[in-house]
């Protein structure tokens, strides 16, 4: 039985939180024991579907979840494997390990173009400082906008825009204040507030567009000539 929130990805930032991390620190990339708690009722497609929003929100390596490759020791006790017709050991593990190691290859080639960078105000929101439901909404908004973001904490954020990696940051509701302040002044970039995204197109430029049924998820990478 499906949980009715399957799709619901609203508040879950914690790929893109990793693949902001590596971004921001100039690592390779961010790992993940992907479909870990999936269960066997998750078929190839839902493997794909969570394997394919993961990859785009900056996870490029990838550990399968124990049942993909052992059949003793504690492996055997803790992820039974399942023999059923539609079990994933009788057929299609090796094409899907081998389409996920293709997706994270195209993830990984290049270098990530993220010149908006989102203030995080995680902290301020377990402080009661700061709305979520604002802060969920804006990074909902970036995934489907072509420009290209991160997540990054003050100090994070001031390193790298002194590397010219921004041109604008947002501010989904957290007033800075104090040494954070200082560290945002210090950028000399503009700062948009939660519900000015439509203004990101006078700092950003960005030629891709898209015409059709959807919003596709996009991931801006500068690749090599």
């Amino acid at each position: 039985i499906r949980n009715p929130a399957y799709r619901d990805m609203y508040s879950d930032l914690r790929p893109k939180q990793a693949g902001s991390a590596a971004f921001l620190y100039d690592k390779k990339g961010s790992m993940c024991e992907m479909f870990a708690a999936s269960n066997w009722g998750a078929d190839f497609t839902d493997l794909r579907e969570i394997a394919a929003r993961q990859i785009m929100q900056g996870i490029n390596f990838i550990v399968p979840h124990a049942y993909h490759h052992r059949l003793r020791g504690e492996t055997k006790y803790f992820a039974p494997p399942d023999f059923s017709p539609r079990s994933h050991l009788a057929s299609g593990v090796r094409e899907l390990n081998d389409t996920l190691a293709e997706y994270c290859w195209f993830a990984s080639q290049g270098e990530l173009k993220a010149p908006v960078a989102v203030l995080d105000i995680t902290d301020d929101i377990w402080a009661k400082r700061a709305d979520n439901e604002r802060f969920f909404r804006v990074c909902m908004q970036l995934d489907r906008l072509p420009y290209g973001y991160v997540i990054a904490d003050a100090v994070s954020l001031a390193e790298n825009a002194a590397k010219g990696r921004f041109s604008v940051i947002i501010n989904a509701g957290a007033p800075p204040e104090g040494e954070r302040a200082r560290l945002i002044a210090g950028t000399g970039l503009p700062v948009l507030g939660s519900e000015e995204l439509d203004r990101l197109a006078d700092y950003v430029e960005c030629t891709v567009s898209y015409t059709g049924e959807g919003t596709p998820h996009f991931m801006r990478r500068a690749l090599p000539d």
